[in-house]
């Protein structure tokens, strides 16, 4: 006989071999009235057994004592938090008189503040101006903070019916306010 048919028969007979002895589980042959019947016994698979819980090193932090991690607050809850907070800021009244507002894509931590350029740069003197942009922003920065966030950037500009912006008259940030050159030379003549 060839050494392919011999390997290939001595498999043949090893799977059939498997198949009417069982997988190593066992088995039994009943005769029954009807005939003779195989039960086979499959192994049984067990989980390792659990190891005893071990007590905590002395002077090791425990999970008790240590709360997770917070985890980041997401950027949808972070727009939500400054549309919240902008929401109630007063329109038309002192100091800052804005008339519009506007934000960028998701409400975040840049506000653009639209004023009208008579009343901010013509009845107002730059010592008054720095003084509504200051009292705007930090009542803006207190809503922002009530609201669970931090960074606030106030832009004050000429309020116009688009988007773009082409006159900015100052900008506040970290308690910071500046006039630009535009919003402390006065009244355009």
């Amino acid at each position: 006989m060839s050494g392919s048919l011999r390997s290939g028969l001595l498999l043949w007979g090893a799977l059939l071999g498997l198949l009417v002895g069982g997988c190593g589980g066992g088995s039994s042959t009943h005769t029954t009235a009807g005939g003779s019947t195989t039960d086979v016994t499959l192994p049984t698979v067990t989980a390792p057994a659990a190891s005893p819980p071990r007590s905590p090193r002395p002077g090791s932090p425990t999970t008790a004592s240590a709360p997770p991690p917070a985890p980041p607050v997401p950027p949808v809850t972070r727009a939500v938090a400054y549309k919240r907070a902008y929401n109630g800021l007063p329109f038309h009244r002192p100091p800052l008189y804005v008339t519009q507002i506007v934000t960028f894509g998701r409400s975040g931590p840049l506000l653009d503040a639209r004023v009208g350029e008579r009343r901010f740069l013509c009845e107002m003197r730059a010592a008054e101006r720095r003084a509504a942009v200051r009292s705007y922003y930090e009542l803006a920065l207190a809503r922002v903070r009530a609201e669970g966030q931090t960074r606030l950037r106030l832009r004050v500009s000429r309020v116009q019916p688009t988007v773009f912006i082409k006159h900015v008259y100052a900008t506040a940030e970290n308690g910071r306010v500046t006039l630009t050159a535009e919003g402390s030379a006065g009244c355009p003549g």
